[in-house]
């Protein structure tokens, strides 16, 4: 299980707290998961789209996750690098952003995770697609989520 870790710097962790309390927190299960998917090396970090080719931004990570534990969802290959998630059971089709069901799962709504990074708020995709690496998302989702 990973602990909360407290913010020296006053301002920032008034950020975050203020935060938390309007987007909730992660269920520690799946925050592990996520966590230890982001940082094992078996994904390799893409952008723009939730999956293109093998390529995953860090919430296609978390769909991948939410796959294994729902088999209605799975990737469709759409072209030969393009992927949606989608439902087989209702249809439900998604390329760049996660389903509900996705957030409804984390208690979180992954669609619009933010954290505080570089002293203001950002949202979890627009870190991924500026670059920034699993492993500092990673330490965000452990620290913030």
């Amino acid at each position: 299980m990973y602990k909360r870790v407290k913010c020296k710097d006053k301002d920032t962790q008034a950020k975050i707290d203020a935060l938390m309390q309007t987007q909730g927190l992660l269920k520690p299960e799946v925050k592990k998961l996520w966590v230890d998917a982001l940082l094992s090396g078996k994904y390799s970090q893409g952008m723009s789209v939730l999956r293109r080719g093998n390529n995953f931004c860090c919430l296609g990570v978390l769909c991948d996750l939410y796959a294994e534990d729902h088999p209605s969802w799975q990737w469709k290959q759409m072209s030969s690098i393009e992927w949606t998630f989608r439902d087989t059971a209702s249809g439900d089709a998604w390329g760049v952003m996660p389903p509900h069901a996705v957030g409804n799962w984390t208690d979180v709504d992954t669609r619009n995770a933010a954290v505080i990074y570089d002293g203001r708020r950002q949202f979890l995709t627009s870190l991924n697609d500026e670059g920034v690496s699993f492993e500092v998302i990673a330490g965000l989702i452990i620290n913030q989520l």
